[in-house]
């Protein structure tokens, strides 16, 4: 801003308008910035919630499916101990 005027920085800042002007201007720079990465931050975790959603129903799909897996397992087994033992 002082380049642009053609005056030194500390003439700028030594005019109180003028320096209470480039600090509102600053602050709102700030907040501005600020918001837009609390914004962006709350978008990546958006995102990390749903894709962990999406794990953990592909993961309760695979247990079921792993129960189901093993309760036929084990009744197979049982099948063939019951028809052992009887032979015996």
């Amino acid at each position: 801003m002082a380049e642009e005027a053609g005056v030194s920085k500390a003439t700028l800042y030594n005019h109180p308008d003028i320096r209470e002007r480039i600090d509102f201007l600053r602050n709102q720079q700030e907040k501005s910035f600020v918001d837009s990465r609390i914004k962006r931050d709350e978008n990546n975790q958006n995102a990390v919630i749903a894709s962990l959603k999406r794990r953990i129903e592909k993961l309760e799909q695979r247990n079921k499916k792993l129960e189901e897996e093993n309760k036929q397992l084990c009744a197979k087994e049982k099948e063939k101990l019951t028809d052992y033992f009887s032979q015996l």
